[in-house]
């Protein structure tokens, strides 16, 4: 069953009208991204959500314990907002490993989240930013004002509102989020990377990978099209593989 059989004009008639379905957020009602370094760096460091009614103390409280999402309770779901900060290009990096030889037991996945002080630092950069938005002529026509959770653990170490208490804060509330890249990075050096440019595990010549695994660092926003063009890549290459270019034998 589809709710939406509508073509794309019939559904932007809908839009200019603000109705579904290209109206619908999943409660994110706006993007933008920080570049701290100004002209002299071509990518952004950091994205920003504002995300709003009605999910928000619900759906950043649920993914925490419980202990670290009862200072979430204090969020009205009717009527907040959240600035959710997302690190674009980390320093820092995980590894997944092999528990065992037994292909059963679960991987050892350590997120090494923070390892470098710069993804601190760029954090607090967009924690900054996130608090003009209070001051904004927008922001001041609604009277919205800034709400700042209680985080006991940072609370009882640093005085609240300080760059050593934000700092505390982000380390105890950040998660991935849905867009991981790297697991089975590509590459030349096969004791840092999983596959070839042609998207071959080493050693292994008809195995190949194709997701955002093969990504050897982040992209600036979501990874949905360059998974799409990774794939398109890879039917290109399987199709070369058995003698077709352009899809016509040779």
């Amino acid at each position: 069953m589809s709710l939406y059989n509508g073509t794309l004009e019939e559904n932007l008639d809908l839009w200019n009208e603000n109705k579904r379905p290209l109206t619908a957020s999943g409660s994110i009602q706006a993007i933008t991204f920080y570049n701290f370094e100004g002209n002299t760096s071509t990518s952004p460091d950091m994205e920003a959500f504002i995300a709003g009614p009605p999910s928000v103390s619900s759906s950043i409280g649920s993914l925490f314990a419980d202990e670290y999402a009862s200072p979430y309770d204090v969020l009205n779901a009717s009527t907040d907002l959240s600035v959710e900060l997302v690190l674009l290009h980390q320093l820092s990096r995980g590894t997944v490993t092999l528990q065992s030889s037994d292909p059963s037991d679960y991987p050892i996945i350590d997120v090494n989240y923070f390892a470098e002080d710069e993804d601190l630092e760029v954090f607090y950069l967009g924690i900054q930013e996130a608090l003009k938005l209070e001051n904004t002529t927008a922001f001041q026509r609604l009277g919205a004002t800034a709400i700042y959770i209680d985080v006991p653990v940072c609370n009882d170490a640093y005085d609240k509102l300080s760059k050593d208490w934000w700092l505390c804060t982000v380390q105890y509330y950040s998660i991935s989020t849905l867009h991981p890249v790297g697991t089975t990075a590509m590459g030349t050096n096969t004791s840092t990377s999983v596959v070839s440019s042609e998207l071959k595990v080493h050693g292994i010549d008809q195995l190949r990978v194709v997701d955002a695994g093969i990504m050897p660092t982040t992209v600036s926003g979501h990874t949905t099209a360059a998974v799409v063009m990774i794939a398109e890549k890879a039917a290109d290459l399987i199709k070369a593989d058995y003698g077709y270019v352009n899809n016509t034998a040779i």
